[in-house]
């Protein structure tokens, strides 16, 4: 009985391509689902900016005057179907609006704490939201209401920063695990990669013809692969290493690996033709005691998604500019540099008058075009060291480092007003808004992040019944900077 031979090299060959192919679509598969992950932190990031809303849009309620009434109560009512719509996503999958008004479907989140979380949620929701549309649906009632509320608001905001804290996690619990994945197939492929190195080997040994074979698998490959002598001299490179080098095999030949790094130590650099520097990850297998095979692998698109994920979490997509994610740990940073080296910092809450009638009247598209117009300026007048942020809808904020005095203080937020208020045009049309300002200082007014910024807003509110455009929070029984100085018009600057 005939049986057919089988060549050595093929079982490895094809254990290796489908290993290729594997990794190659679980990759894709993870990546996604990391987007995912992306999208639901910043959905969840958005909750906690409506509940923020929310609890303001009540206090303007009652502070503003009867003509603006009707617009906070479609704020107040738009937030709160929307902080519905995306808490029932969540808990049972479904379509919801992402940051630019698109509808996006996803899944139920899953985890027992997570599930925990959002059922303590509902919960909290629900008394929370009948006690704001009874509010809505009795206006004699809002300032009873306002009161009540706060502690199911401040609940609800707790709920919500869990929230994203679990799903940011669960997030980087998919990146370890993506990266375990392709460590483990990078230490597979290189075992099937000696497989197939020892099966040509003993074909040399008996063939001169399989030393093409050896060729042709080796440039057939993704892998880079070097041959490396004991000093470590390239003896021979195959395509993928030539293509990653941007030099040909030849010119590659008797060139010291260490000389065509950018550094001999990890992270690796290959240093191209041009001078560009490439990330890579190189594995060296002695196949002699005198011979050794490196392999190189492309870690760019790796690199890439990283950062991608990265940019997606902590950047706000419409401007561009620092999300309230990003923000919140750069104030954190900036006080506790401020504590260590004992100077004053500025934490400056910007929300935009006369944006909303924009939005309605002219439409989204231009109410975007306002706030990325209102962004680049912001970012346009940036002194070195300072932070501006968008925290959501038409509120921005602005840290400010190496603060003196009040009058620093008073030149950066006139700054900021004759910034904003210039007009912007569109189509033909010209448009104008205005800012009102609060102002809050490190260590003065707070020595934490939350309630430098929660005193900051507390100030923009009185901001916006003023005068000025700005006002600034002192702490009630103390006698800090602020009182030293007077702005234009001889009024004290302390709110409270």
């Amino acid at each position: 009985m005939l049986t057919r031979h089988v060549h050595p090299v093929i079982l490895p060959t094809g254990a290796f391509l489908l290993l290729v192919l594997g990794v190659m679509g679980l990759n894709v598969l993870m990546s996604q689902g990391m987007h995912q992950d992306a999208l639901e932190i910043n959905i969840a990031g958005r909750q906690r900016m409506l509940s923020q809303r929310m609890a303001k849009e009540l206090l303007l309620l009652q502070a503003d005057p009867v003509f603006r009434a009707a617009g906070h109560r479609a704020s107040l009512m738009q937030s709160l179907q929307l902080f519905d719509e995306t808490l029932t996503a969540f808990r049972q999958g479904g379509l919801v609006h992402d940051a630019t008004g698109s509808l996006r479907r996803i899944d139920a989140l899953r985890g027992e704490r997570i599930q925990g979380l959002l059922r303590d949620s509902a919960l909290d929701w629900q008394a929370y939201s009948r006690m704001l549309k009874a509010a809505l649906a009795e206006p004699a009632a809002i300032r009873q209401m306002a009161l009540n509320s706060q502690a199911q608001n401040t609940a609800l905001l707790a709920r919500m920063n869990q929230l994203t804290q679990l799903l940011e996690e669960q997030a980087e619990t998919r990146l370890q695990l993506l990266q375990t994945v392709q460590q483990v197939a990078l230490a597979l492929s290189l075992l099937l990669f000696g497989g197939i190195l020892h099966a040509l080997r003993c074909e040399v040994r008996t063939t001169r013809d399989n030393k093409a074979l050896l060729r042709a698998v080796l440039d057939n490959i993704e892998t880079g692969v070097l041959t490396l002598d004991g000093a470590g001299r390239v003896l021979s490179a195959n395509a993928v290493a030539a293509q990653l080098f941007e030099r040909s095999p030849e010119q590659l030949r008797n060139c010291l690996l260490r000389d065509l790094l950018a550094a001999p130590y990890y992270p690796f650099y290959l240093r191209r033709a041009n001078g560009d520097l490439l990330p890579v990850d190189i594995s060296l297998n002695a196949v002699t005691a005198q011979h050794y095979v490196a392999s190189l692998r492309d870690l760019s698109q790796q690199h890439l998604q990283e950062e991608e994920l990265t940019r997606i979490a902590y950047q706000d997509p419409l401007t561009q500019l620092p999300n309230r994610l990003l923000f919140e740990d750069r104030l954190e940073q900036e006080i506790h540099h401020a504590r260590r080296n004992g100077y004053c910092l500025g934490l400056f809450f910007l929300d935009l008058d006369g944006f909303k009638p924009i939005n309605d009247q002219f439409g989204h598209a231009c109410g975007d075009l306002v706030l990325q117009t209102v962004a680049r300026r912001l970012q346009d007048i940036l002194r070195e060291g300072d932070t501006i942020a968008r925290l959501g809808g038409d509120e921005f904020v602005l840290i400010a480092v190496g603060i003196h005095n009040v009058a620093d203080c008073l030149r950066i937020a006139r700054k900021l007003l004759r910034t904003i208020s210039r007009e912007i045009h569109h189509e033909g049309q010209s448009f104008q808004v205005t800012a009102s300002i609060g102002v809050s200082l490190f260590p003065h007014d707070a020595e934490d992040r939350e309630t430098l910024l929660r005193r900051a807003d507390e100030a923009m509110y009185v901001a916006k019944s003023g005068s000025l455009g700005f006002c600034f929070y002192a702490m009630p029984k103390t006698v800090p900077l602020e009182r030293k100085f007077l702005p234009e018009g001889g009024q004290p600057i302390v709110s409270r």
